[in-house]
């Protein structure tokens, strides 16, 4: 019978109530466990890891797959646990061996394997060939007591330290900063090395705010970012925002689109909302951003179909006749009642859908949760080009503001008399005179590929 500690018992409870929740149904369970912090993580695979081999020795461990889902995740913490306790460094040197050992026999995640030498193709399991009967005997002895539990709450709170570190770090500047005053989160790892785990990070942020937590991944260029999740209380911007970091967009564009979204109206947002629910503008995050600066171009008015359209628009007509109206009612003569009695027979026949929907066609409105949109022939102007025009306080990797980077590049770009750009001259003066750096070795100096010399 499996015993755990009541704190590791505690955070895996609170896990596996999470993950049964409906909304999780048919996720695996790092889908869900990668949400949550350290210390769950760590009382999940020590949990499980005590568990299987308490029943069933190691070989269970790795038969129901938990060698394959667990095993990087117990490297690591069991590495922060070998530095002051033994059974730590004892379980690690096992698994260890069964890791090494898994990758040259092409194991899959059940234990099955395969040796190169191994002409028929038949599988055969892990524990067949590694006896494991030694290492479950001491784990039996040594690591069912409370203090075995112990050290495993210290390395829950040793990790749960460095995580506030990160946090109370990147906060000490800005003590307002955090997901409350963000107009959206997005959730970062390392494109390389999932296993670090990630952080909720909160847009806009300074550069000095998102380095403490980049700092934490060991993320230091753009390329080394990947983003999970986007969450935001304006939901349609999420979505479009978490399409677009599917694609894969500069972390820099979305924190200055935060910053950009962060200016707006309560009114402008639902706009914003509405025009990303029509599918307008919303394809890219420059797209977005240049949203943000075409708001104006946009109308809502309160009609959610076409016939409210229709009535709406004929509401609207009474209003602005409601003077002329009047007069013919006040009016003495005859005919002109005759036009009354005309006009509200045509009202009680009027199709407001069929008014609405011709309405809409011909201006190209649609209809959204937010009301009726239309979109004037202003045009839509194209303020932002790229992240060389986001301003220095949003970039996270590249600090130089634009009219830096522009004068380091300006003599790169040869002008022609008329002051456009002549890519042929720059081109042409670029072979006429090569930067010293690009200059051609010497034939002697050149090595084939392979060859030792």
């Amino acid at each position: 019978m499996a015993v755990f500690g009541d704190k590791v018992q505690a955070l895996m409870d609170e896990f596996y109530t999470e993950w049964q929740k409906e909304e999780n149904k048919g996720k695996r369970k790092w889908e869900v466990l990668d949400g949550f912090p350290a210390a769950h993580q760590i009382a999940v695979v020590f949990g499980n890891f005590n568990y299987q081999v308490e029943n069933g020795g190691i070989e269970q461990w790795i038969y129901n797959g938990y060698f394959y889902d667990d095993a990087e995740k117990l490297f690591e913490y069991l590495e922060i646990g070998a530095e002051s306790d033994e059974r730590c460094r004892t379980i690690l040197d096992r698994i260890s061996a069964l890791d090494q050992y898994a990758q040259e026999t092409e194991c899959n995640r059940y234990g099955s394997y395969r040796s190169p030498d191994d002409e028929d193709g038949d599988y055969s399991f892990i524990g067949d060939i590694i006896d494991c009967d030694a290492f479950d005997k001491w784990y039996y002895a040594k690591c069912g007591e409370d203090n075995w539990w112990q050290a495993v709450c210290g390395i829950i709170d040793k990790t749960a330290e460095a995580e506030r570190g990160i946090a109370e770090k990147s906060s000490s500047e800005n003590l307002t900063w955090g997901v409350g005053n963000s107009m959206f989160s997005v959730f970062i790892e390392n494109a390389a090395h999932p296993e670090y785990g990630g952080f909720t990070m909160p847009l806009p942020a300074t550069r000095e705010q998102l380095q403490s937590w980049l700092g934490g991944l060991e993320i230091s260029e753009a390329s080394e970012v990947s983003i999970t999740d986007v969450t935001s209380s304006a939901e349609r911007l999420a979505n479009a925002v978490y399409s677009c970091a599917y694609k894969g967009p500069d972390l820099e564009e979305l924190n200055y689109l935060a910053a950009k979204v962060r200016d707006l109206s309560d009114s402008e947002i639902e706009t914003l909302c509405a025009v990303i629910e029509a599918g307008r503008h919303c394809g890219s995050v420059t797209e977005l951003i240049n949203l943000t600066e075409n708001l104006g171009n946009f109308e809502l008015q309160p009609a959610f179909n076409a016939e409210m359209l229709g009535q709406h628009l004929l509401d609207m007509d009474a209003g602005n006749h409601a003077a002329g109206l009047e007069k013919l009612y006040g009016s003495a003569d005859e005919d002109l009642h005759g036009i009354i009695d005309y006009i509200e027979t045509l009202e009680k026949h009027f199709n407001a859908s069929e008014y609405g929907k011709r309405y809409a066609k011909n201006e190209n409105g649609v209809f959204t949760e937010s009301g009726y949109l239309t979109e004037n022939d202003a045009g839509f102007k194209e303020v932002y080009s790229g992240t060389r025009d986001i301003p220095a306080e949003y970039l996270v990797f590249s600090a130089q503001p634009a009219a830096v980077r522009d004068a380091e590049r300006e003599p790169l770009l040869q002008r022609s008399e008329d002051g456009t750009a002549s890519v042929l001259d720059t081109l042409r003066r670029a072979r006429e005179n090569p930067p010293e750096h690009a200059a051609k070795p010497e034939q002697s100096e050149i090595e084939e590929p392979g060859l030792d010399r």
